[in-house]
């Protein structure tokens, strides 16, 4: 879902979120009032919005704005990744790596963090790099 996603609400008139409230959540970001910023993410992610979805799963995993629970980042982070977004692929796959909300998983791990990249991540393109490197080392 890229763009704008429009939302109708019970009396017919329709709304416009996604771009304009990731807008709005930036100035109460950088004015410091992350429960704001939280809440109006949270209201784009609930409607399917990718992004918001994946800042949603960003704030639970770092404790901004809202408490830290880093099971209920994994579960935002994945409705984001399914919708082919790059930054929840690639901190899914951090989580999968590092047992952050989930079980420790090494192939989890790889297929979001090849998912990432494909969608041309450039810290997943980094990461797979070092590791195409770390695995090309021979002992000496």
């Amino acid at each position: 879902m890229d763009g704008i996603l429009t939302v109708v609400d019970p009396i017919g008139s329709v709304e416009s979120v996604g771009l304009f409230n990731i807008q709005s959540a930036e100035r109460y970001y950088n004015e410091g009032n992350y429960g704001k910023w939280f809440q109006i993410n949270l209201i784009s992610a609930k409607e399917g919005y990718a992004p918001c979805q994946n800042s949603v799963g960003w704030a639970y995993d770092s404790g901004v704005g809202i408490q830290k629970d880093q099971t209920e980042a994994v579960r935002w982070y994945k409705l984001a990744a399914d919708q082919n977004n790059a930054d929840a692929q690639f901190n899914l796959a951090y989580s999968y790596f590092n047992g952050e909300g989930v079980i420790p998983n090494e192939q989890d791990g790889m297929k979001y963090l090849l998912l990432a990249a494909n969608n041309n991540h450039p810290n997943a393109l980094f990461n797979i790099g070092c590791r195409l490197d770390d695995s090309a080392a021979v002992p000496g």
